[in-house]
């Protein structure tokens, strides 16, 4: 049997580990820490991982495929949305939120799907997030509306900007750039203005726009 001493020593350790570096525990997950937005970002067994300074609120995670799997996968956690992120190297910030997806990125949340075959970008600071294709393999959104119609383009490079409201952060614009730029914005306006994904003018949609949770 541990002495009280060790026990209290034990104690002591995990409750200095949380304060350090945010470390949680999350049934779902195998290794999990707390970002400091508030939200849960962790992954599970088929993928691993290194860290620099692991233990401070600034630490900086990679993650890469475990073995017989092909992409790293990681989750974020936030409230009972889930925001899954998937590439053959993620890297993660916990002190700025950035985070980058390079070779295959993926993010899905819900039905909404993101990819950048050449990597995934984002910039919190910025609230800019940019997904880079290659020239046979485009950058993709599928992006469901809040009146249930799917939006969707394809193209060499999409940036989405966010903007903070009510506390998440919303997808108010998105510019579609290869040969021609489109961009795309996602606010209320006359019915005559509006135009789809994928044309070679500025388009505006009239669909109020929808809370899609940015990934922190």
């Amino acid at each position: 049997m541990p002495s009280r001493l060790v026990i209290l020593y034990v104690v002591f350790f995990l409750v200095l580990l949380s304060g350090m570096g945010g470390i949680v525990w999350c049934e779902e997950l195998d290794t999990s820490f707390k970002t400091k937005s508030g939200s849960v970002i962790g992954w599970k067994s088929d993928t691993d991982w290194a860290a620099d300074y692991p233990l401070a609120s600034t630490a900086t995670y990679y993650l890469t495929p475990g073995q017989g799997s092909a992409l790293a996968h990681a989750i974020i956690l936030q409230g009972t949305m889930e925001t899954h992120f998937y590439a053959k190297k993620i890297t993660y910030s916990l002190g700025t939120e950035n985070f980058l997806l390079e070779g295959e990125g993926q993010i899905k949340q819900g039905d909404n799907e993101l990819f950048g075959p050449d990597r995934i970008d984002f910039n919190s600071e910025k609230n800019l997030m940019i997904l880079y294709g290659k020239p046979n393999a485009p950058a993709k959104i599928k992006y469901i509306r809040d009146n249930n119609s799917p939006m969707k383009s394809d193209a060499l490079r999409i940036d989405l900007y966010f903007e903070q409201s009510g506390g998440e952060k919303t997808l108010k614009r998105i510019e579609v750039k290869g040969n021609q730029e489109t961009q795309i914005h996602l606010g209320s306006s006359s019915s005559n203005a509006s135009k789809s994904l994928g044309q070679t003018k500025s388009a505006t949609q009239k669909t109020p726009p929808k809370k899609m949770s940015k990934p922190n």
